[in-house]
C-alpha cells in the first residue's frame, strides 16, 4: 500500500506545517524522514569543519525533540544518510511507495537537492520559512525590491494573510510500516552547548509564550535589542526559528495575542519589524541564487571585502577567528562565539565589519566560519546579513562605517562584556 512521506528538513515542527497538513489529507499512512546531508561531515577548505559541535548539538536536541513528538502520536522519525535523490526513493520503494511532502529552502545546495529528487519522486513542495507568504505578496521573488525599507511598505499590508496551522492529531492516523533505519542516536553529536536540548520544542513554546507574556521582556525590545548581554535584551527565538522548531507565523501569531491584551507599541512594531527583516532575506536568497555567495556579491560594487586571499588575509582571518586582533570588543564577541555558538545581533555586526572593512579579508570566509559555529545558523540570514554588511549586498549605503570606539562606549561603556569574554581589564 503506498504511503504519504514528510520530509524534515530545516522545519522539524509539527505546528504549522503545510506539507504535514497535506500528508494527512491525502488518507494513506504516514512516515516522516530526515535526511542527514553527506555535506555536514565536510570540513571547509578554511580547516574548520562546516558544521561546528555548537550547531550541531543544537540541531541533534531539536531533532531528538520531534522523535518524541511523533512517537507519543504513534509514529517514528527515520533517519536517511546520503543524497536524498538516492536514499529517500530506495527508502520509500521498501514501503510500498508513495509521495513526498516536504517544505522548499532558500539555499542553491537544498534548490539542487529539491530539483534532483524531482526527477525521481512525485513531491509536493510548499513553502513555509517566512511570515509572508511570496505568493501573496503584489510582486514575484523576481521583482523583490533591493532595499529592504521599499519591501516593508509590500510586506506590511499582508502580514496575517496566512494562518497559523494547528499540529493535527497523529494518534488517529496510521503509520506507514515500520522498515529499519539509521537510529537518531546514533547521529554523531560531540561536545556543544546551546539550548536544543531533549525538550527543545517544548523550549522553543515557553520561551516564546514568556517573551510575549503581560509584563514580559517584549516591552522593553526596543531599547534591548542592541545589548551585548543579557539573557532578555533580544527574544533568543533565532535558534529554535532557524532549526523550524518554531515559524515565523507562530512568532508573529503570539505577538498579535500580546498586542491585543497589552496594546501595540514601538516596541511590538520594531519586533515585528525584525521578523520581515527576516523574511527579506529568505526571499534575496532565493532570488539571488549562487550570486549570493559569491566574493564579490551580487550588488555590482568593489569593495575591499571582496579581496584577494592573500597570505596576509589568510594571518588576519586567523587571529580574528581566534580573536586575538588585538581590538577589545572584537576579540570578546569572537571567544563568546567559539565558546558558546551564539552572538548578540549588535556583536555579530561589528565582528563582521571589522573583519570584511578594517581587515579586509574576504567576507565570504566570515560567513563560513559563522555558518560552522552558530546554533541559529540559517544559510539566507547569515550569508544575506554578511553580504550586506561587506558593501555586496542589500545596504543602500556601501560605504557604511562602524567607529568601534563609539560603538565600545554606547554598547559596553563599563567593561562587562570585554571582562566576560575577554582578557581585557580596564586601565588605571
Amino acid at each position: 500500500m503506498p504511503v504519504s512521506v514528510v520530509w524534515f528538513r530545516q522545519d522539524l515542527r509539527l505546528a504549522d506545517h503545510v506539507p504535514l497538513q497535506k500528508a494527512v489529507q491525502s488518507g494513506l499512512p504516514l512516515a516522516f524522514v530526515w535526511v542527514e546531508d553527506p555535506r555536514w561531515s565536510l570540513q571547509e577548505s578554511l580547516g574548520f569543519p562546516r558544521i561546528g559541535p555548537h550547531r550541531r548539538q543544537f540541531f541533534a536536541g531539536c531533532l531528538a525533540a520531534l522523535d518524541r513528538e511523533l512517537e507519543r502520536g504513534g509514529h517514528a522519525l527515520h533517519v536517511l544518510r546520503g543524497e536524498p535523490a538516492e536514499v529517500i526513493p530506495a527508502w520509500l520503494e521498501r514501503l510500498g511507495g508513495g509521495q513526498v511532502f516536504a517544505h522548499r529552502e532558500p539555499g542553491t545546495e537544498e534548490a539542487a537537492q529539491e530539483a534532483a529528487l524531482e526527477r525521481v519522486l512525485p513531491v509536493d513542495w510548499a513553502w513555509g520559512k517566512t511570515l509572508v507568504d511570496p505568493a501573496d505578496l503584489p510582486m514575484p521573488v523576481t521583482d523583490l525590491p533591493r532595499i529592504f525599507t521599499d519591501f516593508r511598505r509590500k510586506a506590511e499590508a499582508v502580514v496575517g494573510r496566512s494562518p497559523v496551522l494547528p499540529a493535527p492529531d497523529l494518534s488517529a492516523i496510521p503509520a506507514a510500516p515500520l522498515v529499519p533505519t539509521e537510529a537518531l542516536a546514533a547521529w554523531p553529536v560531540v561536545g556543544g552547548a546551546g539550548s536544543g536540548g531533549p525538550g527543545a520544542g517544548a523550549q522553543a513554546q515557553g520561551r516564546l509564550v514568556a517573551y510575549m507574556a503581560d509584563g514580559g521582556p517584549i516591552i522593553r525590545y526596543r531599547e534591548t535589542r542592541d545589548a551585548l548581554m543579557g539573557e532578555d535584551s533580544s527574544s533568543r527565538l533565532s535558534p529554535w526559528l532557524a532549526s523550524g522548531t518554531l515559524s515565523a507565523r507562530e512568532v508573529n501569531a503570539a505577538l498579535v495575542a500580546h498586542e491585543e491584551r497589552c496594546g501595540s507599541s514601538e516596541h511590538t512594531k520594531w519586533f515585528r519589524m525584525e521578523l520581515l527583516w527576516r523574511d527579506f532575506f529568505q526571499l534575496v536568497a532565493l532570488q539571488q541564487g549562487r550570486r549570493l555567495f559569491l566574493r564579490r556579491g551580487f550588488a555590482g560594487r568593489s569593495t575591499v571585502a571582496s579581496g584577494a586571499a592573500s597570505e596576509t588575509a589568510r594571518a588576519r582571518f586567523d587571529a580574528w577567528r581566534a580573536g586575538t586582533t588585538g581590538q577589545p570588543l572584537v576579540d570578546a564577541a569572537m571567544h563568546e562565539l567559539a565558546a558558546t555558538g551564539w552572538l548578540t545581533n549588535r556583536a555579530r555586526q561589528l565582528a563582521a565589519w571589522y573583519l570584511a572593512r578594517t581587515l579586509e579579508v574576504p567576507w565570504t570566509w566570515g560567513a563560513r566560519w559563522f555558518s560552522s559555529c552558530l546554533i541559529d545558523d540559517d544559510v539566507a540570514s547569515n550569508w544575506g546579513n554578511w553580504a550586506y554588511l561587506a558593501g555586496v549586498g542589500n545596504d543602500p549605503r556601501p560605504d557604511r562605517h562602524f567607529d568601534l570606539a563609539w560603538q565600545t562606549a554606547r554598547h559596553d561603556p563599563d567593561g562587562a562584556y570585554r571582562r566576560a569574554w575577554g582578557t581585557w581589564a580596564e586601565p588605571g
